[in-house]
């Protein structure tokens, strides 16, 4: 595709999510699709796009889609992804949601508005933020390093929530080093994130080294309250500083 753009096609959906039947049937005429095949492959895009926005997915995919010798059409594959964040407005998939045989971490944090997922390093992070998240599991294995999760505290997540997500790395026993890299913005400040890791740190039976890095909305504060709660930590002021100082205490066994 990166050598012959035009060998994949694009027909963008409107902001409500419908799609252009005209267009359509303009692309389908240009890939050499005739016959009945039209009707069939408008139909089944249409309820495609339908699916998408009354679901509220961040993908629905059918591959492989095969047109019979009459013209009809049949999604012999397909996959949909949902946004998590709009679970709560749909109740329909809570049956779903149970039944999935999520890993235990995983799915207390779902339970908390936390996007977890559990890897095979010794170094947890706790990060706010999806992008964050990414660069700092990045710059960990750029340093060397290793994570032992990816996590996303969503915008809604409460103190005592965050409280339950970091439980789950200070209990965990290939856990060597927790590195804390907030940056705090919009309805996530670096406080709340400190206030419940401090309350998860205070009642964990394990207690590994902890690094920790704070910017933007309420950092100061947030430092401040792990000082004032006694928590053993070393804060650095930029990412570099602080994962870097993460690694070398893994790879010292968290000593």
């Amino acid at each position: 595709a990166r050598m012959d753009p035009d060998v994949v096609r694009q027909l963008p959906l409107t902001l409500g999510g419908d799609l252009d039947e005209d267009a359509l049937r303009k692309m389908l005429g240009g890939l050499g699709v005739s016959g009945n095949a039209p009707d069939a492959l408008v139909a089944l895009a249409k309820g495609a796009a339908r699916a998408f926005r009354d679901n509220d997915a961040t993908l629905v995919e059918i591959n492989p889609l095969a047109v019979r010798a009459d013209g009809s059409a049949i999604a012999v594959d397909a996959k949909i992804a949902l946004d998590g964040n709009a679970l709560f407005r749909h109740p329909e998939f809570e049956t779903f949601a149970e039944d999935d045989n999520l890993p235990e971490q995983e799915r207390i944090a779902r339970e908390n508005d936390i996007n977890f997922v559990k890897l095979t390093g010794n170094i947890g992070v706790v990060v706010n933020g999806a992008g964050l998240g990414l660069a700092t599991n990045d710059m960990i294995i750029d340093g060397g390093g290793s994570p032992a999760n990816f996590m996303d505290i969503r915008t809604t997540t409460t103190s005592l929530q965050i409280a339950k997500g970091a439980a789950m790395l200070l209990q965990d026993p290939g856990v060597g080093v927790v590195l804390v890299n907030v940056h705090g913005g919009g309805m996530t400040a670096c406080d709340t994130v400190a206030e419940g890791f401090a309350l998860a740190y205070a009642r964990a039976t394990r207690k590994p080294p902890v690094v920790v890095r704070m910017a933007g909305q309420n950092a100061e504060w947030a430092l401040s309250i792990l000082k004032n709660r006694r928590l053993p930590f070393e804060d650095f002021e930029d990412m570099g500083g602080a994962i870097a100082r993460a690694v070398e205490i893994a790879r010292k066994g968290g000593a």
